[in-house]
C-alpha cells in the first residue's frame, strides 16, 4: 500500500508539473515575430544612442548607418540573434478561444545584449497577434514590468 501511494504521489507530481507545458506558447519562436522583435529592439537602441542628438547631426548619423542599420542585416541573422528566454501567462488575456502570454526575448545587437518584452495572444484558430512592449539593456527592468 505504501508503494502504491508513493508511486501515485510521484506520478501526480510529474503530471502537475508538466501541465504548464500544454499552455506553452506555440508561435513565440515564429520567424515573423523574431524579426519584428529584433527590428523594434534595434530601433529602441538607436533612440537610446541618439536621443541627445538633434536636427542635422541626427539625420546624418542615421544616413551613415544606412536605413537605420538594417541594410546590412539579413533576416536569418535577425532570427538567429533573437532568442526566447522566458514566458508567462498573461492572466488578463485568457479566454475560451485565445491565450495570452508575456514573452521575454534576448536580442544580440553587435556585441551588446538587449531584452525585449512582448505581449503575445494565440487564438485557437491558429492566428496570433503580438506587440513589443519595451526593450532594455537591463533584464531586471524588463522583468519588473511583469510584477
Amino acid at each position: 500500500m505504501k508503494r502504491l501511494t508513493l508511486a501515485f504521489c510521484v506520478l501526480a507530481t510529474f503530471s502537475l508539473s508538466s501541465c504548464t507545458a500544454f499552455l506553452a506558447p506555440t508561435c513565440a519562436e515564429n520567424d515573423d515575430i523574431l524579426v519584428d522583435v529584433y527590428d523594434k529592439t534595434f530601433h529602441i537602441t538607436m533612440e537610446h544612442g541618439l536621443e541627445n542628438y538633434s536636427g542635422q547631426l541626427y539625420n546624418t548619423l542615421r544616413f551613415l548607418r544606412g536605413d537605420g542599420g538594417f541594410g546590412n542585416i539579413s533576416q536569418s541573422e535577425k532570427i538567429s540573434n533573437t532568442e526566447m528566454i522566458e514566458w508567462s501567462l498573461n492572466e488578463s488575456m485568457q479566454g475560451d478561444s485565445y491565450t495570452g502570454y508575456y514573452i521575454t526575448y534576448e536580442v544580440k545587437i553587435k556585441e551588446s545584449h538587449w531584452y525585449a518584452l512582448v505581449d503575445l495572444t494565440e487564438f485557437d484558430s491558429g492566428r496570433y497577434e503580438w506587440k513589443v512592449i519595451e526593450a532594455s539593456k537591463s533584464l531586471s527592468e524588463i522583468q519588473s514590468m511583469l510584477y
